[in-house]
């Protein structure tokens, strides 16, 4: 086996510890693995702007590559590790929970709006700007859990239609309790005061004659 040197370490290497250039004279970078890999993360750091709108293109460009690469990916990993998948997504809620429930509103506001045919145009950065500590309607703070980690309580945030069939759209949207949605779900501001009124008056207390 022929041994190579490596213009950076200078250390002498046999040739499979250098990746393969088929552009070079001897089929092989001039860099062993090790350098080469510390050289390209080097360029990516220095670079990250540029790697992202690269990597951007490229899935828009090929989409369905990319998710059946990431497919077999994923299940790799979760052949090797079962525990894998569940490790990754509790490591991004630790790191940022936030994004991760907006991540995931966003995910599940877009096959909402596909199967009832409303109107999307919303993005996680959108989802992000409307993020509030309390909410709105009661006050109560608000708890910010993805899908599936700890359930969902009266206080977990939930993104809300005002106009229900307006649709996942920018100006339509506001983040309140689960509570608050609840009560209110697809219900038209006039059948929400209809139901106050009659309420009201039906527990208003009666003067006695």
């Amino acid at each position: 086996m022929q041994s190579l040197s490596c213009k950076a370490c200078s250390r002498v290497l046999p040739e499979t510890e250098f990746p393969i250039k088929r552009a070079y004279k001897n089929g092989r970078d001039y860099r062993c693995k090790p350098c080469a890999n510390a050289a390209q993360k080097r360029w990516r750091d220095a670079n990250l702007e540029r790697v992202a709108l690269r990597a951007k293109e490229a899935r828009a460009k090929h989409p369905e590559r990319y998710k059946a690469w990431n497919e077999i990916s994923r299940q790799r990993m979760k052949a090797a590790d079962p525990d894998y998948v569940r490790r990754q997504a509790e490591a991004r809620r630790a790191k940022d929970p936030i994004k991760v429930w907006a991540v995931a509103v966003k995910n599940q506001a877009r096959m909402r709006a596909k199967r009832k045919g409303l109107p999307f145009d919303i993005d996680v950065a959108y989802v992000l700007s409307l993020v509030t500590p309390t909410c709105p309607i009661f006050g109560t703070p608000l708890e910010y859990w993805s899908r599936g980690t700890k359930g969902f309580y009266d206080n977990s945030a939930s993104l809300d239609r005002m106009i229900p069939e307006n649709g996942y759209v920018r100006g339509n949207l506001v983040v309140i309790s689960l509570r608050a949605n609840m009560i209110k779900k697809d219900a038209t501001l006039t059948e929400l005061m209809q139901i106050v009124q009659f309420y009201v008056g039906k527990l208003r207390p009666r003067r006695v004659a």
